[in-house]
C-alpha cells in the first residue's frame, strides 16, 4: 500500500519505502538470472534505490534466514 492508498500485489517479491518502485524494477530485471541468490538480488535492488532516490541511503545490512 502506497502513501496515495494504492494497493499493489506482487507474487514473487515486494519492496517498501521511498525507493520501492526503483527497487522493484531492479528486482524484476534480475529475478530470472539463475546465478543470483535472493540476497544478491535484494542487495542490488537497494543499491539501485539508493543511487536514484534521495530518501534511500547506504550502508545496508542484510540478514538471511535459512528456511526449513
Amino acid at each position: 500500500m502506497t502513501s496515495l492508498r494504492a494497493v499493489v500485489e506482487y507474487n514473487t517479491f515486494t519492496s517498501f519505502g521511498s525507493g520501492f518502485d526503483l527497487a522493484i524494477g531492479a528486482m524484476a530485471a534480475l529475478y530470472d538470472r539463475e546465478n543470483e541468490t535472493a540476497e544478491t538480488i535484494a542487495r542490488k535492488a537497494i543499491e539501485v534505490a539508493a543511487e536514484f532516490d534521495d530518501g534511500t541511503a547506504l550502508p545496508l545490512q542484510c540478514i538471511s534466514i535459512k528456511l526449513k
